[in-house]
C-alpha cells in the first residue's frame, strides 16, 4: 500500500494515478518525487526521483509520463534512468506515453502499462486480489473452525455420556456393596447380641 510515484507535480499523469488509487477504495500511502519528464535535464532528473524512493520504504514505484511526441519521451530510453530502474530493490511499474509508445525504461521495468492510469490499475487489481484471498483464507479458517467445534462438541458430548453411564454403574455397584456391608453389619450385631444375653443369663 505504500507507492512511489515518479512524475510531474501536478501534471495530468499524476492526478490519472491518484484518482485511481483513491477511487480504490484501499488506504494507499503516496511518496511522490517530483521531477523533470521532458528536456535536457530530464534523464538526471527522473534518475534521481528514482533514486530517492530507495530510502523512503515503498513497496512499489510507479513512473509516469502523458503521452506526447515522439520526441518529448526521448529521456526515458536514456541510460541513467534504465540504470536507475534497474538498481532500485524494489519493482518499478511503468506507464509512459500512449499504446503504441515504448521506451527503453519500460524494458528494464518490472511490468509496462500503456497508461498512467492502466499502471495504477494494475496496482489496484494486485491489493485487490490479496484482498479477496484473504477474505477468502478467513472464511476457510472460520469453516474449519466451526468443524472443528463441532467435532469437538460431538466428542464431549460421548464422553459426558460415558461419565454418566460409568458414574451410574459405580452408584450401583457401590449400592451393592454397601447393603451387602449393612447385611453383615446387622449380622454381626444380632450375633454379638446374643453371645451377650447367653453370658449374662450365666451370669
Amino acid at each position: 500500500l505504500r507507492v512511489g510515484l515518479v512524475t510531474s507535480a501536478g501534471s495530468a499523469a499524476e492526478h490519472d494515478v491518484l484518482d485511481q488509487l483513491r477511487a480504490s477504495g484501499f488506504g494507499f500511502r503516496v511518496a511522490r518525487a517530483d521531477v523533470r519528464v521532458q528536456g535536457p535535464a530530464a534523464s538526471r532528473s527522473v534518475a534521481r526521483g528514482l533514486r530517492s524512493m530507495a530510502a523512503r520504504q515503498v513497496d512499489v514505484v510507479l513512473l509516469v509520463r502523458g503521452g506526447g511526441a515522439t520526441t518529448d519521451l526521448a529521456a526515458f530510453d536514456s541510460e541513467p534512468i534504465a540504470r536507475a530502474i534497474a538498481g532500485l530493490d524494489t519493482v518499478v511499474l511503468t506507464g509512459i506515453g500512449h499504446d503504441i509508445d515504448r521506451s527503453v525504461a519500460d524494458e528494464v521495468a518490472h511490468a509496462a502499462y500503456k497508461t498512467p492510469t492502466a499502471c495504477a490499475q494494475a496496482v489496484v487489481d494486485d491489493v485487490r486480489a490479496f484482498a479477496d484471498r484473504l477474505t477468502a483464507c478467513g472464511d476457510d479458517l472460520a469453516v474449519a473452525a466451526r468443524r472443528r467445534v463441532r467435532g469437538e462438541a460431538d466428542r464431549l458430548r460421548a464422553v459426558g455420556r460415558h461419565v454418566a453411564v460409568a458414574t451410574r454403574h459405580g452408584l450401583q455397584s457401590a449400592d451393592r456393596t454397601l447393603a451387602a456391608d449393612g447385611a453383615r453389619l446387622r449380622r454381626a450385631g444380632l450375633g454379638a447380641l446374643t453371645r451377650s444375653a447367653t453370658v449374662l443369663e450365666r451370669a
